[in-house]
């Protein structure tokens, strides 16, 4: 008697990022309460702190002011879908001494900008 050869074939998936983007998938960002955020929404990206996190997520925005950023008089708070969520971003730095300012450095904003064109090229 002769044992038979058995052989297993193993499928091995190898998934770039550019058929991941050809597929349309959006990575989801994993945020929690307090984390600084940049999100979509309106079609325009705003920068904001995690507030809750549940299956959608609470942000707290600020407003945009010139180059800088700084909390609305009147909070601006939306629940946003995890999708919506560009990135985390650092926390902004206030730029002035009564601490009303604050600003993102330039590598962020890129950052953010990257995202938001190559979100804008998979949708199209």
């Amino acid at each position: 008697m002769t044992a038979k050869k058995t052989t297993k074939e193993i499928a091995v998936i190898s998934i770039t990022e550019k058929e991941i983007k050809d597929c349309n998938v959006t990575q989801i960002v994993k945020v929690q309460d307090g984390d600084f955020v940049a999100a979509v929404y309106s079609d325009e990206w705003f920068i904001g702190q995690v507030d809750q996190d549940n299956e959608e997520i609470e942000v707290k925005f600020m407003q945009k002011k010139k180059q800088c950023y700084q909390w609305p008089i009147r909070e601006d708070i939306i629940w946003v879908k995890p999708q919506d969520i560009i990135c985390k971003v650092e926390k902004p730095v206030a730029t002035a001494k009564l601490m009303r300012m604050f600003k993102i450095s330039l590598d962020e904003k890129d950052k953010i900008l990257n995202l938001v064109t190559e979100r804008n090229l998979d949708s199209n």
